[in-house]
């Protein structure tokens, strides 16, 4: 679940817990496993302390702190080591993800590795693309990167709403 949940972090009418809270909602509505739900809530988070300015390094190391023992050890194993796994177990999905993230200079870099090791069709390079997108802004993202995006116009105007909670002063 943890790749679809990534819009939840720019939800700035929601405080830092409302949003780890709707992560982990949403992801129960498709997997009983807390470890999944708990790699959702760590993406969110990580991607709004990203939004709001946090370092990558300490926003890495404080989701971590917060998150259940498989999860903080896949998020900071992802600074250590390449992944092995391109499986889509969540745990091992976030590592991947957190290692090209960490690895990479730039968005289109990180997503190209991405999709180079787990292919285009796995949930590792969905989520490198939502923690870059935070990472770096969307301004960092290649026009050509979003061109195969079918739905894009729609993306943008909900994009543009969820913005406008934290331009509005709503956010957190």
């Amino acid at each position: 679940p943890a790749h679809r949940a990534a819009p939840i972090a720019m939800a700035g009418t929601l405080d830092d817990e409302a949003v780890v809270l709707a992560a982990i909602a949403d992801a129960t509505l498709s997997h009983a496993n807390p470890v999944a739900a708990d790699s959702s809530a760590a993406t969110v988070s990580l991607c709004r302390q990203l939004v709001s300015g946090v370092a990558w390094q300490d926003a890495l190391h404080a989701v971590a702190s917060a998150r259940s023992a498989a999860v903080a050890d896949a998020l900071l194993a992802g600074l250590s080591s390449p992944p092995t796994d391109r499986g889509e177990f969540a745990p091992a999905a976030l590592r991947a993800a957190v290692h090209f993230v960490a690895t990479s200079e730039d968005f289109h870099a990180a997503v190209s590795r991405a999709v180079t090791f787990a292919g285009p069709a796995n949930y590792c390079p969905v989520i490198v693309g939502a923690v870059a997108g935070a990472r770096w802004g969307a301004a960092s993202i290649p026009s050509a990167d979003l061109s195969h995006c079918t739905s894009l116009g729609r993306v943008e105007v909900a994009a543009d709403k969820l913005a406008d909670t934290w331009q509005s002063g709503q956010a957190r």
